[in-house]
């Protein structure tokens, strides 16, 4: 939902308000979906230091790589560009 937003924030033309809305009210309705179903269980990988650091590592490392490199290539548009 938050990046739909920030999405809808900083485009203005109508295919963007198209797009990155239809991804805002997708989210709102899986959101609403999963508070109203019954919870399941959920698997995960036993607990411990290292399985913690190597997801804060990995997700910095995957989200720098993204900012830096990746939304300019594939999008076309840099996100730290001044213009």
């Amino acid at each position: 939902m938050l990046w739909a937003v920030a999405h809808l924030l900083t485009n203005g033309s109508v295919a963007d308000l198209l797009l990155f809305g239809s991804f805002l009210v997708w989210s709102v309705a899986v959101r609403i979906s999963l508070e109203r179903g019954p919870a399941r269980p959920i698997r995960t990988f036993p607990t411990s230091t290292a399985n913690d650091a190597i997801a804060v590592v990995s997700g910095l490392a995957l989200y720098v790589l993204f900012l830096l490199w990746l939304h300019a290539k594939w999008f076309g548009v840099a996100p730290l560009s001044v213009n």
